[in-house]
């Protein structure tokens, strides 16, 4: 057993050496190279002190520094340098190991199946949480971006697929990175849906764009402008209906309709060959049904958006139906008067 001397007085700052420590340990002796580094061990006011780099690797047995012998807040992040912490000198006594801990690369958790990362850069321009499987292929990215103030979510393998995106203004980009992914003038990025601030756009190359399902007979879907109720579309067992408000309680100033023959003989139907894939049907001109029937015709003759793109004209067919009926209605009532007088003509 080793025996401290007594009667061995120390000056303040002197260096503290491994030949000074031999001479009042009995029994004992310490290596200069490595348990104490004659440069940087120093008495300072009546204690030991040692000065930063002090003790190394070799001076730490392995469990020496335990929760119990670090004070609260004595460890700081000023206080690890830069790879100081490993797989080898930090670990869990469960299931999850911590791969790394550093400044660049941030900390990465494995466990038996997966690994869930928390990544950050010096500059703090970004910060990414990744998630892989056993065979260490990333499967999923949430990255925050703060060059363009985006939140992308990865996914595929190494997450090299960009499967959502969220910007600054609460915009939504599923499947797309594109704001107006059906956009004619856009086919570069044909597919994804866009939840934005004040509409939804949905595109897709093949299948159906959008679905919609009830499982009761009802209303699936309603339409309002300046929150007032303006339509709606309903479905049954069997069928569809698409509603638009006709209550007598919205209108005023009824009045019967009057020269609708005339009117219907001013329309102009015709039959045509659509340009986008050569299929010949029966329809209207837009801007000449305008002419006789303009709630039926939306948009105006050869308008153009901001870009130079044509903005088309559409019609609403169902519209010309109350003219239709009407001119039927005063045909019917012609024909009626016409076969009264051929009967009265044959008696």
């Amino acid at each position: 057993m080793s025996v401290i001397k007594k009667g061995r007085i120390f000056a303040n700052g002197e260096q503290l050496t491994a030949e000074k420590l031999n001479v009042l340990v009995d029994e004992a002796e310490f290596n200069s190279s490595t348990a104490v580094d004659n440069s940087t061990t120093r008495v300072s006011n009546g204690a030991i002190t040692v000065n930063p780099l002090g003790i190394t690797n070799a001076q730490l047995a392995s469990g020496a520094v335990t929760t119990l012998k670090i004070a609260d807040d004595a460890i700081v992040t000023d206080k690890i340098a830069d790879g100081a912490v490993t797989p080898a000198k930090l670990s869990t006594t469960g299931e999850f190991t911590v791969e790394t801990m550093t400044a660049t690369q941030g900390i990465k958790v494995k466990g038996p199946t997966d690994e869930v990362s928390l990544f950050s850069n010096n500059t703090f321009s970004s910060g990414i949480i990744f998630g892989g499987d056993s065979s260490g292929e990333g499967v999923a990215k949430l990255e925050y971006n703060r060059s363009d103030g985006k939140i992308y979510l990865y996914t595929g393998i190494d997450a090299g697929t960009t499967a959502l995106i969220v910007d600054s203004g609460g915009n939504v980009l599923v499947g797309t990175t594109s704001k107006n992914p059906s956009s004619s003038y856009n086919s570069s990025s044909p597919n994804g849906t866009s939840l934005l601030g004040n509409k939804i756009e949905c595109s897709r190359t093949g299948g159906v764009p959008f679905d919609f399902n009830r499982a009761e007979t009802g209303t699936i879907g309603i339409f309002r402008r300046a929150g007032t109720l303006v339509g709606s579309i309903g479905v049954t067992g069997d069928a569809t209906s698409y509603n638009t408000s006709s209550d007598y309680r919205l209108k005023e100033d009824i009045i019967e309709m009057d020269g609708s023959i005339d009117r219907l003989k001013a329309l102009k139907p015709c039959n045509f060959r659509w340009k986008s894939d050569g299929t010949r049907v029966d329809g209207f001109i837009a801007h000449e049904a305008q002419e006789v029937v303009p709630e039926a015709v939306t948009g105006t003759k050869d308008a153009v958006d901001e870009e130079g793109n044509p903005d088309y004209q559409g019609i609403d067919q169902a519209k010309l139906v109350p003219l239709l009926t009407k001119a039927l209605q005063e045909a019917v009532a012609k024909i009626e008067s016409l076969e009264a007088r051929v009967a009265a003509l044959e008696l």
